[in-house]
């Protein structure tokens, strides 16, 4: 029987998945949502990380741990928390609900900073709501700063422009239905009948 590659190609795939390991690797994957380095599956250093920043807030051991163990990213979410500890006047409890409630943590601790420190007429607690409410939590903020720091728009009035600017729908394709006319409900009532009529008198169709 002469020699072909092909033959071995069976033995080749059953010898290389017997030599993978049976937990599979650790990978690096970026979702886009978490920020860059966004780890599929965390290491043990990253919830040390986010129960050490989060119990330096103030929190108990019992709410860091939960924390902790319920994020995708353990890591951001400490770094979120102690960022909005050191630079805003914010409860422990508010820090660490809006940290967990956001896709985007570390963009949220970024809002909330820059806009407290271009605004001085709006409640911490409004910054924090309105930049977790946010999908994209760093452009709305330079929407918010930018117009506080150009107009006399007041840091309420761009936290209500700017959210409500996100919001709108984009790109929408325009309607093939004229306005100006209705949509039919009923068939026409006066549709020709002059084929059926000469049908039924035996007069051929062409």
């Amino acid at each position: 029987m002469p020699y072909s590659p092909l033959r071995l190609w069976p033995i080749a795939c059953a010898t290389l998945l017997a030599s993978l390991p049976i937990a599979p690797a650790q990978a690096s994957i970026d979702f886009g949502i978490l920020g860059r380095d966004s780890e599929y599956r965390a290491r043990e250093a990253d919830y040390f990380s986010c129960a050490t920043n989060l119990l330096s807030t103030g929190i108990s051991e019992a709410e860091a741990a939960a924390a902790c163990s319920a994020a995708l990213a353990p890591r951001q979410i400490g770094d979120c928390a102690i960022d909005l500890y050191n630079n805003t006047e914010l409860q422990p409890e508010a820090i660490v609900a809006g940290c967990r409630q956001v896709r985007r943590p570390l963009e949220l601790a970024d809002c909330v900073v820059d806009v407290r420190a271009a605004t001085t007429d709006t409640a911490e607690t409004d910054i924090l709501d309105s930049c977790r409410r946010s999908l994209l939590p760093r452009r709305y903020g330079n929407c918010v700063v930018g117009l506080a720091r150009s107009t006399a728009t007041t840091g309420i009035g761009a936290l209500s422009s700017c959210i409500q600017a996100g919001d709108r729908p984009r790109n929408l394709r325009p309607s093939f239905v004229p306005s100006s006319q209705p949509i039919p409900t009923t068939p026409r009532s006066n549709v020709s009948t002059e084929g059926a009529d000469a049908e039924s008198q035996g007069i051929p169709l062409r």
